[in-house]
C-alpha cells in the first residue's frame, strides 16, 4: 500500500508568506531575510527581501510566495512579477518563486531560458520552486513545518 509522504500546505497566503520568511531565513543563512509590506500594500513584484549567504560574496535576493491552491500558476505569472520587479529598480541579483502549486516541467524550462535572456543583459536572473522542492526544505527546517503547517 503506498503511504503519502506530501506535507499539508499551509491554509492561508499570510502564513504561506510568513512560513516562507521563516525557511528561507535558514536555506539562506540569512536571519535579516524580511517581509515586504503586507497585504494591500504595493510590494514591487516580491514578498520577501535578503542575502543568500550561502557563498562569501553573498547574492542579493528576493522571493515571490505564490500560494495557490485553485489558481494556476503560469508563466505569465512570473513574467508580470518580474516586469514589476523591474519597474521598481530594485537591488536584487536573483528572483526565486516559490509556490505550492504542483510542479510543471514546461514553466521550469521557460523561466531558466528567460534567467538565461536576464543574465545576458545584466539583469537579475529567476527561478521557481515548487512545493515538492519546499517540502525537501522543511524536512531539512523540521520547526518551520511545526510552526506553520496544519
Amino acid at each position: 500500500m503506498p503511504v503519502n509522504t506530501e506535507l499539508a500546505r499551509p491554509e492561508t497566503d499570510d502564513d504561506f508568506e510568513a512560513m516562507c520568511c521563516m525557511l528561507y531565513q535558514r536555506v539562506y543563512l540569512d536571519p535579516g531575510l524580511m517581509r515586504v509590506g503586507g497585504a494591500g500594500q504595493a510590494q514591487f513584484g516580491v514578498d520577501l527581501l535578503g542575502v543568500d549567504r550561502r557563498t562569501p560574496a553573498g547574492v542579493s535576493i528576493g522571493i515571490q510566495c505564490k500560494h495557490y491552491v485553485k489558481k494556476k500558476f503560469t508563466f505569465k505569472t512570473v513574467t508580470d512579477d518580474v516586469d514589476e520587479a523591474d519597474k521598481a529598480n530594485l537591488a536584487i541579483e536573483h528572483l526565486t518563486f516559490a509556490t505550492t502549486a504542483p510542479p510543471s516541467a514546461e514553466i521550469v524550462k521557460r523561466v531558466h531560458e528567460l534567467s538565461q535572456q536576464r543574465r545576458k543583459t545584466g539583469k537579475f536572473t529567476v527561478s521557481v520552486e515548487y512545493w515538492n522542492t519546499i517540502q525537501a526544505h522543511i524536512r531539512i527546517f523540521p520547526e518551520v513545518g511545526r510552526a506553520y503547517i496544519p
